[in-house]
């Protein structure tokens, strides 16, 4: 049914969004264990 594959698609979709914002917070914790402005600008470079 279409409906069951479009929710398998969404589940798809959160559980990607899921990894990636924990990707997105070790990269934050990251940045803020940097000491200095010039230290974050290289981190994102």
């Amino acid at each position: 049914m279409p409906f069951d594959a479009s929710a398998f698609t969404f589940m798809g979709t959160v559980k990607d969004m899921s990894s990636f914002s924990q990707k997105c917070e070790k990269v934050s914790l990251r940045l803020i264990e940097l000491k200095g402005e010039s230290d974050v600008k290289r981190g994102w470079n």
